[in-house]
């Protein structure tokens, strides 16, 4: 069950908070996310991330090519 008092963007509360039901499948995708996360956290606490990274680091110490900016900035 999702409970929504207030909205993040306008700020504004409600006067009486909104319900909403989930589905088990949510449940268990939730549950995934907050098992990625506490992996996330135990790899930067251990430092094993910078491993992970350098790993998908490119060969010969260059950068991997950056999307061209299309936004003209």
């Amino acid at each position: 069950m999702i409970l929504i008092s207030k909205r993040g963007d306008t700020q504004q509360v409600y006067a009486k908070p909104v319900l909403i039901e989930t589905l088990s499948s949510f449940k268990s995708v939730h549950a995934a996310l907050i098992e990625a996360s506490a992996y996330a956290q135990e790899l930067i606490y251990s430092n094993a991330i910078t491993a992970l990274l350098a790993a998908d680091a490119p060969a010969g110490g260059k950068q991997a090519p950056q999307q061209p900016d299309l936004v003209g900035n």
